[in-house]
């Protein structure tokens, strides 16, 4: 099986020839490039690492919600505060993962 990349949108696939039709934006296989081993390595490898950046914004998400629930009740000043800092401070976490998903793409590893 080898990797084929849609030129168009970056969808990748694992494939024995490029697919008929992107599944993700429908261009046709003349836009499929096949990756040489080097690029298919660097995708492979780093697959873990992408899986757990898109764990971190999934998880800073679900801290900036909980934060917005507990500033709606509105129970105590300090309460709020601590709230407003979490929503800060995942917000930047996300943008930093978010960042380096960015750099990942532009090397190849994503």
């Amino acid at each position: 099986m080898d990797l084929w990349k849609c030129d168009v949108c970056g969808y990748v696939c694992e494939a024995i020839q490029a697919p008929a039709v992107c599944i993700k934006c429908g261009v046709g296989s003349e836009h499929f490039q096949k990756l040489n081993e080097v690029q298919s390595q660097l995708l492979y490898d780093s697959e873990r690492t992408n899986d757990q950046h898109i764990k971190i914004i999934a998880l800073a998400a679900e801290l900036i919600e909980a934060a917005k629930i507990g500033i709606e009740e509105n129970l105590d000043p300090g309460c709020k505060k601590v709230f407003e800092i979490v929503i800060k401070d995942a917000w930047e976490i996300k943008q930093l993962a978010k960042a380096e998903l960015a750099g990942h793409q532009k090397k190849g590893k994503f």
